[in-house]
């Protein structure tokens, strides 16, 4: 930038110690300003991918992803390909999930300086009642717990059981696909049996054994399995899971 500007020069007289007047010089300054912009332009980039993730039938799923740019991206999530309707934020919910949205799930985020797709992120879906009602009903029957139930650690849980075969009965806890029991062992009840309804209470600990580990009771897939002492190989499961959580 050219700045002009007038500058007057004067000499001081050795004799009279007067200023004498010399002249008027026009004086230009330069001035260059490159000055870097704080927040300068760049396209999309993906810092976070989302995560694949199982679920049960019923409950709730949020993939979300983290991005830098500027201008600030947009968002569109896609199933299996495909632009879901709406789904136009960081962060996608599907508040019950059902069986048939297992998928491959990416969101395409995009500004004006380009776009940029995801990593794939699996959701898989698990059917919330992987024992329905079977001839084993007809001996044993779980009426509670047997599916959406949330009870805490420390809490009593009560199993009822209606049975139509009277003696003594194991009552197992299963979590996924491991068999688990209460550190004092298998819990053990006397069923009256002709369809009369028992009750058993015990308290939920904050660890089970599975062999000789222990592990945490804390899931969202649990089950109750009842066998007959005498006879291992009649037996029943809660319908559907229900949950343990910490208190």
């Amino acid at each position: 930038m050219l700045m002009p500007s007038n500058v007057f020069a004067f000499v001081r007289d050795s004799a009279s110690r007067r200023l004498i007047f010399t002249g008027v010089f026009l004086l230009s300054i330069f001035c260059c300003c490159n000055k870097t912009p704080t927040n300068p332009v760049a396209a999309p980039a993906i810092t976070t991918q989302p995560a694949s993730q199982t679920v049960t039938a019923g409950q709730s799923v949020t993939f979300t992803v983290v991005t830098t740019g500027n201008p600030a991206p947009t968002y569109q999530w896609r199933k299996d390909g495909a632009a879901i309707t709406g789904a136009t934020n960081a962060s996608y919910i599907i508040a019950s999930v059902a069986l048939t949205d297992a998928a491959t799930y990416d969101v395409v985020v995009t500004n004006s300086q380009g776009s940029v797709t995801s990593a794939g992120a699996t959701l898989m879906v698990t059917n919330g009642c992987p024992h329905p009602p079977d001839s084993a009903d007809t001996v044993y029957r779980i009426i509670s717990p047997n599916g959406g139930e949330t009870f805490h650690v420390g809490q009593q849980c009560t199993v009822l059981v209606a049975s139509n075969l009277s003696g003594s009965a194991l009552f197992n806890i299963i979590i996924g696909r491991y068999e688990l029991m209460p550190p004092s062992g298998p819990l053990a009840k006397y069923l009256k049996g002709n369809s009369a309804v028992d009750t058993l209470i015990f308290t939920i600990p904050d660890s089970m054994q599975q062999g000789v580990t222990m592990v945490s009771s804390v899931t969202d897939s649990c089950l109750i399995e009842i066998s007959n002492y005498n006879s291992p190989g009649i037996l029943d499961y809660s319908d559907c899971y229900f949950r343990i959580k910490n208190p």
